[in-house]
């Protein structure tokens, strides 16, 4: 069964809602947000479910933590509430997550959506080859298409690239990056600039973007989430 993370304040519902989903995933639940973010360095799950209003860190924010986290493979994060007001409503639009759950839903429309967006996260993040628009990445024979048309890199470049890919749409720490591609070595941060500036420009028909984002790291934003 697919592993997955459940994360709820509230003991009752989270005892619950854990027996329940256990019918049909491996459930690892808590009910502490700050617990959730150690698990993750610890396991790897298929899909994150988060209850928006939790005490001390809060649902969206939590969903920060855990895409900042070098241990978070880019599965799907889906948002447990009983309901959203219109503040919550246009914080939720400026923050990446999947889908809103209900907790009025039967188990079984949560289960469904919950599978759904597994399948699609498996079907696009973790076979051998990653597509992210029109650019796809084989990462066991390491070759880059943009367009259909393969793409010269350096082994270090689809390094980085499958790096990045392997975490779409979050930000990857640049030191995380460093140790990933050239582990036990010293490299400065000169370096990776040329390497992901010389991968920009090879791959510059790539209709999603690698960004830079100043003190934090780099991604990889597919045209969707431009």
């Amino acid at each position: 069964m697919d592993k997955i993370l459940l994360v709820d304040d509230h003991a009752l519902f989270l005892e619950e809602m854990t027996g329940a989903l256990s019918e049909f995933f491996e459930v690892k639940s808590t009910n502490s947000s700050l617990e959730a973010v150690d698990i993750l360095g610890k396991d790897e799950f298929k899909a994150i479910v988060i209850d928006l209003h939790m005490p001390m860190i809060d649902g969206f924010s939590l969903i920060e933590k855990i895409r900042e986290h070098g241990s978070y493979n880019g599965c799907p994060i889906l948002l447990l509430s009983g309901s959203l007001n219109n503040d919550k409503k246009i914080q939720a639009l400026r923050i990446e997550f999947d889908e809103v759950l209900s907790k009025s839903m039967s188990v079984d429309q949560i289960v469904v959506r919950i599978k759904n967006r597994i399948a699609h996260f498996k079907k696009h993040f973790t076979s051998a080859v990653y597509t992210i628009g029109n650019l796809k990445i084989n990462r066991e024979i390491y070759e880059v298409q943009v367009n259909s048309e393969t793409i010269s890199l350096t082994k270090n470049e689809i390094k980085i690239l499958i790096h990045l890919a392997e975490k779409v749409g979050t930000i990857v720490p640049r030191d995380e990056i460093v140790s990933s591609i050239w582990p036990g070595k010293e490299i400065g941060e000169g370096a990776l600039n040329t390497h992901i500036s010389n991968l920009r420009k090879k791959i510059n028909e790539f209709n999603g973007v690698i960004r830079c984002i100043r003190e934090k790291g780099v991604t990889i934003l597919p045209p969707e989430a431009l």
